[in-house]
Order: structure tokens, then C-alpha cells, then sequence
């Protein structure tokens, strides 16, 4: 932002921008709460939205966070359906992805007991440049970055001049954490999407059942009341009939 801040006449029209929006905002949070008072607020989506405006008032008006304003950015989520979809749907999941992840851990917690008791003085005996090993907190840093597969091959090169075997264990943790639990939390949060979806397609097979539903009640008064209308019609015509035939004696 510095050739923003730099620069007097930008910067007070990114600022007189800014403003603009701010003020655009908190006309229609106001009109809303106007209209729909204060049920407006039981919908989180909505709540969250009106946090984000009303934070942003107080960002303006310190000057040590004025560029928190960028949170605005968040409302995005608030508009578009599918954003908030993704996130209901990543809040959903959050007790599956937390189980996928203990299970990462037990399996990180594993491995990095057996190569620090087995890895653990390559680095002193001069056959690795970087100490991989050595203690938990480095190995499990190391497995970390052969999890991202960040120079895996590399570190295990390494290894392999003092152990020619070190590959099988290392591709192992890296097909079971690369591959297989990473997957389980891609896995998971697609479920929780397509959970997500299915809850509102149902909700809006729900709204046109309970809209046909009307129509259908609609359509039972309205006939109805031509049959009674019909049945008026009748009563009426007989009493006309019932006047002639008085006149015609």
C-alpha cells in the first residue's frame, strides 16, 4: 500500500472510497434491521455480517488498526451461497477432521520415536549436513517435510550412505501420511459438503411441497366456495321457479 499511502490525493480517495462503502453498509444493515427487527439477527450468517460492519466503524477510527478493514473482505462468505456452504460445511466436519488428525499425529508420534532412536546421531557421525534427527522435536520437523514432500529424496540420500534401507520406512510414513490421511481429511470435507448440499436440497423440496401444499388448499377453498355459490344459485333458481308457478294459479 505504500504507493497508496505515499501519495496524498490516492490516498484520500481510497480513503473517501472507503467511507462510501462503510456508510453503503450501514444504511442497508439499519434498513434491515427496520424492516425485520430484531429476528434479523437469528439468522448467524446475518449476525456475523453486521459484526463485520460495526468492526469496521471502530477500525476506521484507530489508527492502529486501519488495516483491519480488509476483514470486509469476509462478507463475500456472508452473500454467496456456496462460500457459506463451504464453510457450514468445514464447521461440520470439524469433529471428523479433528479424529483425522489425532490419527496423523499418533502415526507422526510413531515414526518419529523409531528414526530419532535409530536416525539420531547421523548428523554427528558427519553423514548428514542438517541434524534431522537428533531429538523428537527435529524428527518430527523432518517428518513434517517428508510429508509435504519437501526434498524428501534428498534427506533420504543422505541417510541411505549409512543405512541403505532407510528408504523403506521413510516411503512408508509418506504413503501412509501423503497419501492415505490426507486423503481421509480431503475425504471428510467432501462428505460434509455433499451432507451440506443434501440438507439443502431438502430444504427446498420442503419449501415447494409446503408451496404446493397452499396451492393445493388454494385450489380446495376456491372450489369450495363456487360450490357454494352453486348451491346459492340453485336455492335461488327454485325460489324463482316456485314464484311462477304461485303466479301462474
Amino acid at each position: 500500500m505504500d504507493f497508496v499511502t505515499d501519495h496524498g490525493p490516492t490516498w484520500t480517495l481510497f480513503h473517501q472510497i472507503d467511507m462510501f462503502f462503510v456508510v453503503l453498509f450501514t444504511i442497508e444493515l439499519l434498513m434491515l434491521v427496520k424492516y425485520r427487527g430484531l429476528r434479523h439477527f437469528r439468522d448467524l450468517w446475518q449476525a456475523f455480517d453486521a459484526i463485520l460492519i460495526l468492526s469496521t466503524w471502530i477500525f476506521l477510527t484507530v489508527p492502529q488498526l486501519q488495516d483491519f478493514p480488509v476483514l470486509r473482505a469476509l462478507r463475500l462468505v456472508v452473500k454467496v451461497q456456496e462460500m457459506r456452504n463451504l464453510v457450514a460445511a468445514l464447521v461440520g466436519a470439524t469433529r471428523r477432521l479433528f479424529a483425522v488428525g489425532l490419527l496423523l499425529l499418533l502415526i507422526f508420534y510413531i515414526f518419529a520415536v523409531v528414526f530419532t532412536n535409530i536416525f539420531k546421531d547421523l548428523q554427528e557421525d558427519g553423514y548428514t549436513e542438517e541434524d534431522y534427527f537428533s531429538r523428537l522435536d527435529k524428527t518430527f520437523f523432518t517428518l513434517f517435510q517428508f510429508m509435504t514432500l519437501d526434498s524428501w529424496s534428498g534427506v533420504t540420500k543422505e541417510i541411505m550412505v549409512e543405512y541403505p534401507w532407510a528408504w523403506l520406512p521413510i516411503c512408508a510414513f509418506i504413503v501412509v501420511s501423503s497419501f492415505v490421511v490426507i486423503n481421509l481429511f480431503i475425504a471428510v470435507i467432501c462428505d460434509s459438503v455433499a451432507e451440506v448440499q443434501r440438507r439443502d436440497m431438502e430444504e427446498n423440496l420442503n419449501q415447494i411441497n409446503s408451496m404446493l401444499s397452499m396451492v393445493e388448499e388454494k385450489k380446495e377453498y376456491d372450489l369450495r366456495q363456487l360450490e357454494d355459490k352453486i348451491d346459492e344459485l340453485r336455492e335461488l333458481i327454485m325460489e324463482l321457479r316456485n314464484e311462477r308457478k304461485q303466479h301462474s294459479d
